[in-house]
């Protein structure tokens, strides 16, 4: 199963601080967020959604990691944040 990813928000001032929300999509409609945030001492993420209840349920771990592996998969030299990725792909990952 593919799930899109979109970039809800971010603030992202500084590469050892920052917050990011995503949403999960599918057959377009969201079906849940991700939210990031970090910081030199921590590093958070949440999953907001019934992760069971997806159309392919799935752990909220697994949910959580595979669009930040996505995200880096994709960034390129001219990519300073993560959140440049959106401006020239499509971000997706696949749960089986």
């Amino acid at each position: 199963m593919t799930y899109q990813i979109s970039l809800l928000h971010a603030d992202i001032p500084e590469p050892m601080q920052g917050s990011m929300r995503l949403g999960l999509i599918h057959a377009g409609t969201q079906v849940a967020e991700l939210d990031y945030s970090w910081n030199e001492d921590q590093f958070t993420a949440t999953f907001l959604g019934n992760a069971p209840n997806l159309p392919t349920p799935a752990h909220p771990v697994l949910l959580l990691q595979k669009p930040i592996s996505a995200i880096r998969g994709m960034m390129t030299p001219d990519h300073q944040r993560p959140t440049d990725v959106f401006k020239d792909h499509q971000v997706e990952i696949e749960v089986e």
